[in-house]
């Protein structure tokens, strides 16, 4: 929280209210499940960037 708070110039209880606001109306979502460092997405973005998309898999040098 300290990052997002300096970054917007702002306190840290007002970054993480304006960060749980944005949680609440699903604009973003937390998707680390820590407690602390938590990382969070904007799902919307990430959906346009996987369609189509495979994951990428190791071939097997057998």
């Amino acid at each position: 929280m300290p990052l997002l708070a300096r970054e917007l110039g702002m306190t840290a209880p007002t970054a993480r209210s304006a960060l749980n606001h944005m949680v609440e109306f699903g604009v973003i979502e937390e998707m680390s499940g820590k407690k602390r460092d938590k990382v969070y997405v904007y799902r919307k973005y990430l959906d346009i960037l996987e369609e189509g998309a495979e994951p990428f898999r190791a071939e097997s040098r057998e």
